[in-house]
């Protein structure tokens, strides 16, 4: 399945919408409730160990947060383990981002 995500350079941890956790078939709450900081303040996320997504052509296992007051459908991949997998290249000119692996990957 595919899902359209969003690469957030200010995101410490790939976070779904809260939703989405069925839809993987994940109970989003058997995970480590947390609080988060964001442009919208306080919000509780839940977080879960070992989700592996397939991103350019990698299976990549990470720590996954699910959060409440995110927009149904939301993906957004942080800096953690993308960055790490990734060089993750801006062109604003271009409207474009690029995703290349890195050594690590």
């Amino acid at each position: 399945m595919e899902l359209p995500a969003l690469v957030d350079s200010g995101a410490d941890m790939t976070t779904f919408s809260y939703g989405l956790a069925k839809f993987f078939g994940v109970e989003p709450e058997t995970g480590l409730k947390s609080e988060v900081v964001g442009i919208n303040g306080k919000s509780t996320t839940f977080v879960h160990e070992g989700f592996t997504i397939h991103l350019g052509g990698y299976d990549i296992a990470m720590r996954v947060s699910f959060l409440k007051t995110a927009p149904p459908g939301l993906g957004i991949l942080g800096r953690e383990v993308i960055f790490e997998h990734f060089k993750v290249t801006f062109d604003d000119t271009a409207k474009i981002i690029e995703l290349l692996p890195s050594h690590t990957a």
